[in-house]
């Protein structure tokens, strides 16, 4: 597997999109021709706000929809790959703008382990439109690895712990993991992009973790290129792991969590990638498209 400089593969034969309540979920879909669609759905939610207007919207375009819990989704949507997808090269387009942390490691593993070699695997997700952060705290219903096969390798243990984080806007989730886990170090990710509104939130809604987090344990990254993200992930964790026993945190943009998945995949599955997840205790939010899509493209 290599994550590739160019994300121009051509025709995409097969997409990967998701099937949620945002305006946001097809438009990935609609700018493609000639593909076989597989949309996934929920098993939550399923009358929120533009879930059934999407439905209706791949029901139309003839795509394949599987919808339920992950237990269902994956047993269905790797049947299908199997079948249908196997024993040939294919460019494959997944698009984890409105898939949960857990479905988008699952399949992206998945699909690294199981096309032919040779296929593209183009990771895309549709920025969306400044909207602004809950007031609430956001609650932490459950915290661990962001699947097991991602829980990492123990590591030497006369080493410190460290807690790698990409922050969010949501208030209390970055803050709440660190204190979780109380590691002995601390390093923090901030992400900017095309709206400074973003970035001026993630600060203020993290303040006080930024302020008593060393200076030079702070980065940031530029949501709208995750080639150069990638690299900067790599080198930076590969310097933290010489020194201490990481666990990598990756809230804030989805982008940032892909990466993190295909970092440890690299790495062998020695780095633990974590989640912290509100399961469904969150109020559904429509977040409209910009219509910029974030992408990058590996190849098995």
């Amino acid at each position: 597997m290599k994550l590739l400089k160019s994300n121009d593969i051509g025709n995409i034969d097969l997409a990967i999109v998701g099937l949620g309540y945002e305006t946001r979920a097809t438009t990935r879909c609609r700018s493609m021709v000639n593909s076989n669609i597989i949309a996934i759905g929920y098993d939550q939610h399923t009358s929120a706000l533009r879930y059934q207007d999407n439905l209706e919207y791949y029901n139309s375009i003839g795509a394949t929809v599987i919808e339920g819990d992950n237990c269902n989704v994956y047993r269905e949507l790797f049947k299908l790959i199997d079948v249908q997808w196997t024993g040939r090269p294919v460019n494959c387009l997944i698009d984890i703008t409105v898939l949960s942390r857990t479905r988008l490691a699952e399949i992206i593993l998945y699909l690294i382990s199981n096309l032919e070699e040779g296929s593209h695997i183009k990771v895309s997700y549709s920025l969306a439109e400044y909207t602004e952060p809950s007031n609430s705290i956001s609650p932490m219903r459950k915290v661990g690895p962001i699947i097991d096969s991602l829980s990492g390798a123990l590591g030497d243990i006369n080493l410190p712990s460290s807690i790698v984080i990409g922050l969010g806007y949501e208030i209390g989730k970055a803050i709440g993991i660190s204190n979780y886990l109380d590691t002995e170090n601390q390093f923090i990710f901030i992400p900017n992009g095309k709206d400074s509104n973003f970035e001026t939130s993630v600060r203020t809604n993290n303040e006080l973790l930024i302020n008593i987090t060393p200076e030079n344990h702070t980065f940031t990254y530029d949501i709208c290129n995750p080639y150069k993200t990638y690299l900067d992930l790599r080198e930076t964790m590969l310097a933290i792991m010489d020194i201490s026993r990481p666990v990598l945190v990756p809230l804030g943009p989805k982008i940032f969590s892909a990466l993190s998945v295909v970092l440890s995949e690299e790495m062998n599955r020695t780095l633990p990638v974590w989640r912290v997840s509100s399961e469904y205790l969150e109020e559904p939010v429509d977040r409209k498209p910009t219509g910029f899509y974030i992408e990058f493209t590996l190849v098995t």
